[in-house]
């Protein structure tokens, strides 16, 4: 993965999550492909966290209160900063 933007900015997440096969052949398993939308909110020596909502009154600080994505910097295929 290339460097990250800097934290605060608004990026589509590319990445590639786990997916369980049960009864399945084989050669059907595989990764889901997805794209998170949100803010970079930290960076991790082994994951990135992303925020998609923060709660009014709570949107500051490292420990703010909201919705996140934690992925694996493994799983990341690509980020696409938003510009606004």
């Amino acid at each position: 993965m290339k460097r990250l933007p800097p934290i605060g900015t608004l990026a589509r997440f590319h990445w590639d999550d786990i997916c369980a096969h049960t009864n399945a052949l084989a050669s059907e398993a595989k990764v889901a492909r997805c794209v998170t939308i949100g803010l970079l909110h930290a960076a991790k020596r082994d994951h990135i966290v992303v925020s998609t909502s923060l709660f009014e009154g709570d949107q500051k600080g490292p420990d703010a209160c909201g919705d996140f994505v934690a992925i694996p910097r493994g799983v990341l295929r690509k980020i696409e900063p938003i510009k606004s």
